[in-house]
């Protein structure tokens, strides 16, 4: 009996030990994330238990969501202007459900009101906004605190570059109407496309100068510091003499002092 219970007793200690090991992994990773300052409309220690501690893997739940429901506010606003009831009411319940993931609690009870307030205003056919204001409101305030506190968390993360030096050489032509599609993105806060349109062009060879502007508007789009990437890009646009049919394509009435975005 005694040496039959041995494997037993030592199996319960490696468990100990095991679950030990991993509060301390979601100690540290929630310490580092926490660092930054309190975020209460985000429950991260709860969310890395879940993880078992997985920091990296919640990183890219908070950079999915940035990705998938950045444009979330003003498509539900559409929607509802529109009175497309079962829209609404799967956007609010697509965020409900995510939010949840990621530990946004205040935000997932929000989005149970709206779902809540929507499935009605659709059966009844009341017109928006009428029937929705106070918890539309109140998904749109707890959605603006959430994404403002996956931003500080982001913005403190190495950034991922998908830039590939061996890639094909990019055609100077092509660039500014990529960067005026940018532009439009990031006026927008939106960004799905602005991470799509950077990771398009930096899977192609380009000039010194504008490899360095591409990796600075990739980092600050990636930590979703969209207006800083806004005022970057306006800034490098109105650098260019503005008599050009197109302000980065260099011609041959430039002097040698003039310089454009594609100088050489």
């Amino acid at each position: 009996m005694g040496r039959k219970a041995r494997p037993k007793i030592a199996s319960d200690i490696l468990h100990i030990r095991a679950e030990e090991d991993m509060q301390l992994a979601i100690r540290a990773a929630a310490a580092d994330l926490f660092s930054i300052l309190p975020v209460p409309c985000l429950d991260v220690a709860a969310t890395l238990k879940r993880l078992r501690g997985n920091k990296e893997l919640y990183l890219k739940l908070l950079r999915d969501f940035i990705t998938w429901y950045g444009s979330t506010p003003s498509l539900l606003l559409q929607e509802l202007q529109m009175e497309q009831w079962d829209k609404a009411t799967q956007r609010v319940h697509n965020i409900r459900g995510f939010a949840g993931n990621i530990g946004g609690r205040e935000l997932e009870d929000a989005a149970v009101e709206l779902e809540k307030a929507c499935r009605a205003a659709g059966n009844v056919g009341y017109g928006a906004p009428f029937p929705l204001g106070e918890p539309l409101q109140a998904l749109i305030d707890r959605y603006e605190e959430l994404t403002a506190a996956i931003g500080m968390i982001l913005a403190r993360q190495p950034v991922v570059s998908p830039l590939k030096p061996e890639g094909p050489p990019g055609d100077v032509t092509e660039l500014l109407p990529f960067l005026e599609r940018l532009q439009r993105a990031l006026a927008s806060e939106e960004p799905a496309p602005c991470m799509e349109i950077l990771g398009t062009l930096l899977q192609r060879q380009w000039p010194e100068e504008q490899v360095t502007l591409l990796v600075k508007l990739n980092g600050l789009v990636q930590r979703y510091r969209l207006a800083e990437a806004m005022a970057l890009l306006d800034k490098k646009m109105l650098e260019t003499p503005c008599d050009k049919i197109s302000p980065y394509l260099p011609t041959q009435s430039e002097g040698p002092g003039k310089k454009t975005l594609f100088a050489s």
